[in-house]
């Protein structure tokens, strides 16, 4: 008894000295997840396959994954993502319709006696989804099938990955084999597959916590007739091996999941396994601006979620009373869905009035279209703008052949063309430009800026207006009077001749280029990905995840955004979630929910770990005042994560998050931006844009010695961490 006791003491005294250690082995084992998901086990559908009343081809007995992705879907419809199925009031007429056309040949091509392969199953889901108005925001695969057209594929199906999936929204569907278990080989041979739908976890069937628990609705008769929830038992296998005539087979064993407890096995088998696992999730409405349905009514117009493609040229010929009208609806759509009044500080009633004065007094169409561009103008919004109307005062695109840009306060040169007129002038890489036209370059900036897009910072205007300031219309002159870097004073003429592309930092080393993204190996040893913009869809994350791979093994990595002026915001949970290890709120996403100018919905975005493996090691983010819209959200969202140090000069500040669109009798569309995005700390990015830690001033002496001191900057931070 004493040696006992002792013992016992000694183990109390060794737990106590230690708290933190214990903690850290608790905290360990807790998931970064909810314990258990039920909330939606008795709402979503659960039709079964060989419901006579459904008349499925062949009795439906190849129909199992198009009732479970059915049964999804129909869920979804009424719960946030409205019009993804049509809807005729009877629910299983709905259901059954959906079903048939997604295993016909235009989705996902179900033959009798086959089934639906994987890829087919992801690529006909794409293109329904695409058709019914929705953007993807996650669509992944684990499991041992090698398709091309699978997402992120991952061999074994991970068990913490299934669970994140069908929360905040999500679809999961399980491909499940079913095995004969021979014990003298311990092989398990695949015999069939089936696909059911998980509603939920955690929790069994007398609702006790039991992490092992997945809740799924099977669409089998051998589950029942009549709806029901199965409570089965996902045990990790240790040992042995799955054999089967299926490409993929044999395979080791180890680290799949069998489902015991409540799961219906088929009858000539003894086991059933996770073989694969398909999550889906769309965008929110804060991000998707393709519903089409009608937001509002003012007056004779619309005020829709989508841009309607089909209306034509606005009219002419309007009366006065029909301009009025017109004005009058956008300016009340203005007022009751725009959602920066407050940020920044304006008065929509006083320019109401000052505009209306102006319209009354318009006597002509062009008058009339050329003031309400310029009422739209007055929101200091990037992404406010006239859609179906193009004209308007623009500055031309041509330039002589050079880039200009914002350095230390002066209009520099940064590149000149070899055998350009430019260059045979004098013009040099340094060179400052003083003079256009007979004007200072303060003037010419004023002159210009009517002739610009409208940006939602002065910094971004500021930056474009140096770098257009030669612009203007093909094969005409433009007088430029600059100072050299020798110190001599020179007034040329020169010919706008070449269309004004965007200039593009270019790195001193060998980068591999794609599409989307240019990566290689720093000089110092460090990962480079450069991330040109965000104008494509998956493919980015499909380039961003191939050039990850190459540089796994760095011991830094800087990823390069200037530039980068945005597109959709589609690739950024695949990317982010390469980074980070566990659920991580990036954003707070704010949209007009009403009338009044502070009448919002609240929404938190999360993302969670996403690939076979994070890249957990330094992370340099380079930014300047180009980095906009898309990539603004992007560096809004990598930087609530916590992971990268910033480096460079503050973002364009241009990221709204969602819009709506204004029809006007007339014809003339509108879009008009209807929310905000704010970090993971509630600082809103429109205007302010997201400022680097480290703030890096390109210099002309840079130019001059090409040097890129952001690069330097970053790779003298990264070695900090050594």
């Amino acid at each position: 008894m004493k040696s006992k006791y002792n013992l016992a003491c000694g183990l109390l005294g060794i737990l106590l000295a230690a708290p933190l250690c214990l903690s850290n082995i608790v905290r360990a084992q807790t998931p970064d997840y909810p314990l258990f998901y039920t909330d939606n086990i008795y709402s979503v559908p659960d039709l079964m396959q060989t419901d006579e009343r459904a008349d499925f081809p062949g009795g439906g007995a190849d129909y199992c994954c198009l009732v479970a992705i059915a049964n999804s879907l129909i869920w979804l419809d009424s719960n946030g993502f409205p019009n993804l199925v049509e809807n005729s009031g009877n629910q299983f007429d709905d259901e059954v319709k959906l079903a048939k056309l997604l295993g016909s040949k235009a989705y996902m091509n179900t033959r009798l006696g086959v089934g639906t392969g994987t890829a087919n199953i992801i690529r006909g889901l794409k293109k329904y989804l695409y058709e019914r108005g929705y953007e993807v925001n996650q669509l992944e695969y684990q499991g041992w099938r090698n398709h091309s057209e699978e997402i992120k594929k991952h061999p074994l199906p991970q068990l913490d990955w299934i669970k994140r999936g069908i929360l905040d929204k999500g679809l999961v569907w399980l491909n499940v084999g079913w095995y004969k278990y021979d014990p003298s080989k311990e092989e398990y041979e695949r015999i069939a597959g089936h696909w059911v739908t998980l509603v939920g976890y955690g929790k069994d069937e007398n609702g006790r916590l039991d992490s092992n628990i997945l809740i799924l609705h099977d669409p089998s008769p051998r589950a029942g007739h009549d709806f029901s929830n199965e409570y089965a038992s996902a045990v990790r296998i240790n040992r042995g091996s799955l054999v089967g005539k299926e490409t993929g087979l044999p395979r080791s064993a180890v680290g799949y999941y069998k489902l015991g407890g409540g799961m219906h096995i088929k009858k000539e088998t003894d086991t059933a396994i996770i073989d694969g696992v398909i999550a889906l999730k769309l965008e929110t409405k804060s991000d998707n601006s393709r519903n089409r349905e009608t937001a509002a009514k003012i007056g004779n117009s619309a005020v829709l979620k989508d841009e309607p493609k089909d209306v034509g040229a606005p009219k002419i010929n309007l009366s006065k009373a029909e301009r009025l009208e017109n004005f009058n609806i956008l300016a009340e759509a203005i007022d009751k869905n725009y959602s920066f009044f407050a940020h920044k500080n304006i008065n929509w009633p006083d320019v109401t009035t000052k505009y209306r004065q102006k319209i009354e007094m318009a006597e002509t169409d062009e008058e009339f279209y050329l003031l309400i561009y310029k009422f739209v103008r007055e929101l200091k919004d990037f992404h406010s703008w006239l859609c179906n109307y193009k004209d308007v005062p623009e500055l031309g695109r041509f330039s002589p052949q050079m880039h200009t840009r914002l350095i230390e306060g002066k209009c520099v040169v940064t590149q000149v063309g070899q055998g350009s007129e430019a260059r045979e002038k004098g013009f040099s890489a340094g060179c400052v430009i003083v003079g256009v036209d007979g004007v200072n370059v303060e003037k010419r900036i004023e002159n210009i800026k009517p002739l610009m897009h409208v940006y939602s910072s002065q910094r971004c205007f500021l930056e474009q207006a140096h770098r257009r300031i030669l612009d203007g219309k093909e094969n005409s002159f433009v007088s430029v009077k600059f100072i050299a870097p020798d110190g001599s004073t020179k007034i040329v003429k020169l010919k706008r001749v070449s269309s004004k592309d965007e200039e593009i930092i270019k790195p001193d080393f060998n980068v591999t280029k794609g599409k989307f993204i240019w990566y290689g190996i720093h000089p110092s040893g460090y990962g480079y990905i450069r991330i040109l913009s965000f104008q494509g869809r998956m493919e980015i994350a499909d380039e961003f995840d191939n050039a990850l791979e190459k540089l796994k093994n760095t011991p830094s990595l800087i990823i390069d955004l200037r530039e980068n002026p945005g597109g959709f915001g589609t690739s950024h949970k695949r990317i982010i979630g390469r980074f980070i290890t566990s659920r991580t709120k990036v954003d707070i996403g704010y949209i007009k929910n009403g009338p009044g100018h502070e009448d919002f919905t609240r929404n938190e975005t999360y993302f969670e770990p996403i690939g076979n493996w994070q890249y957990t090691k330094p992370i340099a983010l380079l930014t300047n005042a180009i980095t906009g819209s898309a990539c603004d959200l992007f560096v809004c969202r990598m930087v609530s994560t916590g992971r990268p140090i910033t480096i460079g000069t503050s973002t364009h500040g241009n990221s709204t998050g969602t819009c709506i669109y204004a029809l006007l009798p007339c014809n003339l569309v509108v879009r008009i931006s209807a929310g905000y995005v704010c970090d993971a700390g509630g600082k809103i990015i429109e205007g302010n844009g997201n400022i680097p830690k480290i703030q890096v001033e390109p210099a002309i002496a840079d130019v001059l010695n090409q040097v890129d001191s952001v690069i330097e900057r970053a790779v003298k931070e990264l070695q900090l961490y050594k």
